[in-house]
């Protein structure tokens, strides 16, 4: 196994769930656990709800309209 598959495979098992007890024991007070990803996107979903994704309301797209007009 290289470097690459040792990344992947790690990163896979951390969005599962599966953190070696060893981990959680040399950080408990550990805040981007893959529970607190869980509720960060049910909360977000919640607060998206009816709203169409991926809808840019920020300045630059005002900046951009802008543009198209002159």
């Amino acid at each position: 196994m290289n470097l690459e598959d040792a990344i992947r495979t790690s990163v896979r098992e951390y969005y599962t769930g599966n953190l070696p007890l060893e981990f959680m024991e040399q950080f408990p007070d550990m805040k981007y656990t893959p529970e607190y990803f869980v509720k960060l996107e049910k909360d977000i979903m919640e607060d998206l709800k009816g709203e169409k994704s991926g809808e840019r309301i920020d300045e630059e797209l005002i900046e951009e309209e802008d543009m198209v007009d002159e």
